[in-house]
């Protein structure tokens, strides 16, 4: 079985307790929600996902966004109220000592406010290096492509047995010219 995003993500964050992802609103919304949550729809203003140290994640969400982050991954906390956030935020980031952001899409006040609610004293950080290095390893999920004229799903990854290219799980030995030629056979 393949590393979690939220795995993948920690194991680059040596030294950090958890990195928040925080959605303001619009125009404050960062992609990187989507892609740890895994969500392919939704606004999720005002909403946050906390990653902790052994991979675990809390997204924390209003009761707008609950039935979608449902399909996405995570533990799902719902809020209807403050104190209900702060609950929440105090609950995901309780012991943690350094604790990192995409700070190139935070607002400052946000993270003060998260700080502030959680009443918690942790470092802040900048967790810019460890989402970039995440970002580079990609997964099934992210290699997976639509072939617009069959309109067919195909998953391209490499035999960690043989190092060979496959497509849908069928192994294609030779080059990327072969690889796009043997892809417009496929149907």
């Amino acid at each position: 079985m393949r590393e979690s995003r939220t795995d993948r993500l920690m194991k680059n964050a040596d030294g950090f307790d958890a990195i928040v992802i925080a959605n303001d609103g619009k125009p404050f919304l960062d992609s990187t929600f989507w892609y740890i949550t895994e969500q392919n729809s939704g606004c999720f203003e005002g909403c946050y996902a906390i990653i902790r140290k052994d991979g675990s994640m809390d997204v924390i969400v209003n009761s707008l966004e609950e039935e979608t982050a449902r399909a996405g991954k995570g533990a799902v906390k719902v809020y209807h109220t403050r104190d209900d956030l702060v609950g929440f935020l105090k609950e995901g980031l309780k012991d943690c000592k350094k604790v990192g952001f995409n700070v190139h899409n935070v607002t400052y006040a946000s993270v003060k406010g998260i700080k502030k609610l959680s009443g918690l004293n942790f470092e802040v950080a900048d967790a810019t290096e460890p989402l970039a290095r995440t970002y580079a390893i990609k997964d099934e999920k992210e290699i997976s492509f639509r072939n617009y004229t069959t309109g067919l799903m195909y998953t391209i990854s490499v035999s960690e047995e043989t190092g060979y290219i496959m497509i849908d799980d069928r192994t294609v030995k030779t080059p990327l010219v072969a690889v796009q030629e043997a892809m417009k056979t496929m149907h």
